[in-house]
């Protein structure tokens, strides 16, 4: 009695969720790769088939016209008329030039089939390459990035750096302020809520002996407009900064543009501003203001807004009679205000303020850890 053997079973492929759509989309999209392929492969054998049967013809058609030529009919056979010499020699010529032009034409379309298939190769790579991309979510086109910044007039210009200087005086002539009454690595701190505007003025203020207000300008106006400098020393590593100089309308008086996107927030800022610096009789202010810009504005697209920013740098020399040991002391001064489009990331936007005049000091006077208390 012979063995029975049970049939062997193979058990069906198990796909997880999801997984048998995207082989089914693959493989459609690979079907449909193959067939643009074979569509443009069919389209180019029909125009080179074409190509070879009208010159088959030419060839044809001038062999037939040479041998009429060259060969006596029985009409002329029977009147004794033959082809003059000339005549053949000159067709010859002309067949032998045609010959050539048919034998540059084949080369010509063997050289033009190798770059179609080179074209068709950088196509497809290009393509599988964008897919990719497109799947890993990478970076998407931005609009507003793009948006044109129209030229500020003089006179405009002017109007606003006015604005500003007086905004500035006002606060800082004001008494209607508030102050935690506490130091933060020697900054001070002293703030006002402009209720009717809807905004909160700021300063923090610190003073620095052993160095010059003439120093401290230069070296601060070289940071806040240099992109470099603005990322490695004012803001964080997590921020990503795009700063771009749009209009230089004096030495003092720039027109800068700044994109900032902040991982924590998951969110991104564009801003373009009158970046400019003054003399005064104390030392120098150099200030901040955003111009309006309705081109950015209205090109914003989810996760992107429009910041409204107003700082300020006060660099004055204290009194002689002030000074320690006879030593030049510098007050400065961090200046600003936040309006209502930011209100939500006010404790956002506060903590970063503190960061960046600690970085600021870091940058422009010395490092904290060596820094005079």
């Amino acid at each position: 009695m012979e063995p029975s053997i049970a049939p062997l079973v193979v058990p069906a492929a198990q796909f997880r969720p999801g997984q048998q759509a995207e082989l089914a989309s693959a493989k459609s999209a690979k079907e449909a790769a193959r067939a643009r392929r074979s569509e443009i492969e069919k389209r180019s054998r029909e125009r080179r088939q074409g190509a070879v049967r009208r010159m088959r013809d030419e060839l044809s058609r001038l062999e037939r016209q040479y041998r009429l030529l060259t060969q006596p009919s029985d009409a002329d056979t029977r009147h004794g008329a033959i082809v003059h010499p000339s005549d053949v020699r000159r067709l010859r010529a002309r067949y032998l030039q045609l010959a050539q032009e048919a034998s540059d034409l084949r080369s010509e379309h063997q050289q033009l089939r190798a770059v179609l298939s080179e074209a068709e190769l950088f196509h497809d790579s290009l393509a599988a390459l964008l897919d990719q991309y497109a799947a890993d979510g990478a970076r998407q086109w931005r609009t507003a990035a793009h948006a044109v910044v129209p030229a500020l007039s003089p006179d405009r210009c002017v109007e606003l750096m006015r604005d500003a200087v007086e905004t500035i005086r006002q606060f800082d002539a004001t008494r209607d302020v508030i102050s935690s009454g506490s130091s933060f690595m020697g900054w001070t701190d002293k703030r006002r809520l402009d209720a009717d505007k809807g905004l909160m003025h700021f300063s923090f203020t610190k003073r620095f002996a052993g160095h010059t207000e003439d120093r401290i300008m230069r070296d601060s106006w070289e940071m806040f407009r240099d992109e470099a400098a603005m990322r490695r020393t004012i803001f964080p590593p997590s921020v990503h900064v795009e700063l771009e100089l749009v209009q230089l309308l004096s030495d003092d008086v720039l027109v800068m543009r700044r994109y900032t996107r902040y991982a924590a927030l998951q969110r991104a800022f564009h801003t373009v501003y009158l970046l400019f610096r003054v003399a005064t009789a104390q030392g120098f202010t150099l200030c901040f203001r955003t111009i309006a810009c309705p081109g950015i504005q209205n090109a914003l697209e989810d996760g992107e807004a429009w910041i409204d920013i107003f700082h300020w740098l006060h660099i004055n020399r204290v009194a002689e009679d002030s000074a320690e040991a006879g030593e030049p002391v510098v007050e400065v001064s961090f200046g600003g205000s936040i309006g209502g489009g930011v209100l939500k990331f006010a404790m956002h936007w506060m903590i970063e303020l503190v960061m960046t005049v600690i970085r600021w000091e870091n940058a422009c006077i010395a490092p904290m850890f060596i820094t005079a208390s």
